[in-house]
């Protein structure tokens, strides 16, 4: 059996995709600093018969990954797979981000990316390659004046993911980038809940984009899927849209 990892998995994409990659015939390792959602998530797939383990890390901390990626090893699975799907995001215009605010959501987003990606290379060439997958955003192609560090971090991963597929290509390492436009994740309710009526709000957005709804998790893990998978294998230093046409629309 093969191993894949998944970070950011307690909720959302992340989780949807952990269980997508289990649902595969990987054995899915899943990671978040929510023990509590990383639990149910680990209940769920036993109780549907799924090959996965939560393992409470923060992705951002090097001392952190280094005991991750121990447990990794311990496993004597090989590592073909990795999903960056941890993420966090606050809303306020460009001169009112605190300096703290600005760093946590760097190290969340960004520099939790390039640790996973440089621990798992080691891993992944030793076993013959493998591919990585790095949650983005639209917002890293188009944005606006509430979300600044978040643009920057995805505009960084979008930058760091096709850097990666030059520089690893020669190891089998492919390297992607999937955009997702709006989802329907907890997060993205919660967000929709501090502007307004969720509901509300929430139909606005489907209304905006081409496919005239708001997109699924599972939309979003069956194209990591595809990533991850020998049907990709040409496929490196890609930025994938799964958008509802929210960039081709006027």
């Amino acid at each position: 059996m093969k191993l894949s990892l998944v970070t950011g998995a307690a909720s959302g994409i992340g989780r949807e995709t952990a269980l997508q990659m289990a649902r595969s015939g990987y054995h899915c390792v899943a990671v978040d600093v929510n023990v509590e959602g990383g639990q149910a998530l680990a209940e769920e797939a036993l109780s549907g018969g799924l090959s996965l383990t939560f393992v409470p890390a923060d992705v951002s901390d090097d001392h952190e990954t280094d005991n991750l990626f121990s447990h990794l090893r311990d496993i004597k699975m090989p590592l073909t797979a990795l999903v960056n799907a941890a993420a966090i995001v606050t809303f306020n215009n460009p001169e009112d981000i605190s300096l703290a605010d600005w760093d946590r959501i760097i190290r969340v987003n960004l520099r939790s990316v390039w640790l996973m990606c440089n621990k798992a290379r080691s891993l992944m060439a030793e076993s013959g390659g493998g591919a990585i997958v790095n949650i983005s955003s639209v917002h890293a192609w188009a944005t606006d004046n509430l979300v600044s560090p978040y643009t920057a971090s995805k505009g960084g991963i979008s930058a760091l993911t096709r850097a990666l597929a030059v520089a690893w290509g020669c190891q089998g390492i492919r390297v992607n980038a999937v955009l997702p436009g709006p989802i329907d994740t907890p997060l993205m309710r919660s967000n929709l809940r501090a502007v307004g009526d969720e509901e509300e709000e929430y139909a606005k957005i489907g209304a905006r984009l081409a496919l005239g709804r708001v997109g699924q998790p599972i939309e979003i893990a069956h194209v990591v899927e595809f990533l991850c998978s020998m049907k990709a294998s040409f496929v490196t230093g890609a930025e994938i849209l799964v958008d509802g046409g929210m960039l081709a629309h006027a």
